[in-house]
């Protein structure tokens, strides 16, 4: 679950960069597994937080052979906890880039992991704009998987349902108008609020009395 106090922090830094780059994002410029991440297509060029993250993606790279859905990886140094790999265009955004056939797609994707046994886990909508699908680039009408850090390895029902879980959300938000997704996004926002206090107040009562 993501720290919903970094938000916060980041709005008050700068708000006006924060609605723009949570309203309109085409790629985001970190992720859970690095600390730089820089876009000069053909080519994506990422710098990890540390080996056991890299390792991480590479392990999940070599589980999945290759697969089309996959960034090629071109060059890797693991001394700079650095890679080269494909551009695979802008992250997925279900108002202007869902591919027709993304069900389709999706579903191929599911089928891999479930013969793999493997799963990632972050593979969910955005909090704060649920119109972005996170973890996923669209490149000429083809979903690629990306941030490959977070993976797990997983038994076929789980993997079916995180996938129709998917499926059903994006669904869901691409026939639902304004009101209805800023309801959603609000009662996304509130819950990890009373998930992310309920933690600390957890934290202090230990501290306090144990």
């Amino acid at each position: 679950m993501r720290n919903i106090w970094l938000y916060f922090f980041y709005f008050f830094k700068n708000p006006i960069d924060f609605f723009e780059k949570i309203i309109y994002p085409k790629s985001f410029p970190l992720g859970n597994d690095t600390l730089m991440i820089r876009i000069s297509p053909p080519y994506v060029y990422k710098t990890y937080i540390n080996n056991i993250k890299l390792n991480n993606t590479l392990s999940f790279t070599n589980i999945l052979d290759n697969q089309s859905f996959i960034p090629k990886i071109h060059e890797v140094n693991i001394n700079k906890l650095t890679i080269k790999q494909e551009y695979c265009g802008n992250i997925l955004d279900i108002r202007y880039n869902l591919p027709k056939n993304w069900k389709y797609q999706l579903r191929n994707i599911k089928n891999v992991f479930i013969k793999k046994n493997i799963i990632l886990t972050d593979l969910q909508l955005l909090d704060l704009n649920p119109y972005i699908v996170y973890n996923i680039c669209i490149k000429n009408d083809k979903m690629y998987l990306i941030d490959l850090c977070d993976w797990k390895y997983s038994d076929s029902k789980t993997i079916t349902e995180t996938f129709k879980k998917l499926e059903n959300n994006i669904e869901f938000i691409y026939n639902s108008n304004v009101l209805i997704v800023i309801s959603y996004i609000m009662y996304i926002l509130i819950n990890r609020l009373i998930y992310s206090i309920f933690k600390k107040c957890i934290i202090l009562i230990k501290l306090l009395f144990y």
